[in-house]
């Protein structure tokens, strides 16, 4: 794999501040189409028109798909992995984007949200590489 990078001019009318993807996929153990308040996040959005501060994404599948409500943070920074969400918790995503569009910086993520931050990436020392045999019989 190359490690070129390509620069790409990038115009203010496609920036923001950061991103939210959040899964609505059902299929492989994610949260029901209805866990996920789309309408409620949608109409946050274009009440207090955060496109700006925060890009809403929906995806069917964001991994890891063993848990439910997950949602992906993306900013400058970094990245900042959720998971097991609920619909309380995505509604404080919303006033979290309204609250770095007032402060016009990316904040902190409200501390509710504390025990949903998950570790997604290991360190490759940490991971079995190899295919696991199940002690079940057929």
């Amino acid at each position: 794999m190359s490690s070129k990078h390509v620069a790409i001019e990038s115009s203010p009318k496609h920036q923001a501040l950061t991103q939210l993807l959040i899964c609505t996929g059902s299929n492989c153990g994610g949260p029901q189409i209805e866990r996920v308040p789309k309408q409620a996040l949608l109409a946050a959005w274009k009440a207090d028109y955060l496109w700006k501060a925060c890009h809403l994404s929906f995806s069917q599948c964001l991994g890891p798909c063993h848990l439910k409500g997950n949602t992906l943070v993306l900013h400058g920074g970094g990245a900042t992995w959720l998971a097991e969400l609920e619909g309380e918790d995505y509604l404080l995503l919303a006033d979290w984007a309204a609250a770095c569009k007032r402060e016009r910086r990316v904040l902190n993520l409200p501390p509710q949200l504390a025990t949903h931050i998950l570790e997604r990436f290991a360190e490759p020392e940490m991971l079995n590489f190899e295919r696991q045999t199940s002690s079940k019989t057929l």
